[in-house]
């Protein structure tokens, strides 16, 4: 991953993150089925497979848990006597 951009799951937020990644000369996108992807990118380099995005998807597993942790005591279950079974 070179690079990723926080906001909206609109066109507007994909061409900020498209803007920024044209310094690197990206080949290949995998994508998921978001029609936007169309619109933005070209067709020739984008790839729509999810057997090859199983580590971003691990990436933002942990990052999900690392920053749940400010906000619960424990990394994925509360211990707290109201969060009990």
């Amino acid at each position: 991953m070179l690079d990723w951009e926080c906001g909206h799951r609109d066109t507007d937020t994909l061409k900020k993150l498209v803007k920024r990644l044209s310094k690197w000369n990206v080949t290949l996108y995998y994508i998921d089925k978001w029609e936007a992807y169309a619109s933005v990118l070209p067709a020739d380099k984008l790839t729509m497979d999810k057997g090859l995005t199983h580590e971003i998807e691990r990436n933002n597993c942990r990052n999900r848990h690392w920053f749940d942790r400010f906000k619960r005591r424990s990394i994925v279950v509360s211990k707290s006597v109201e969060m009990g079974p």
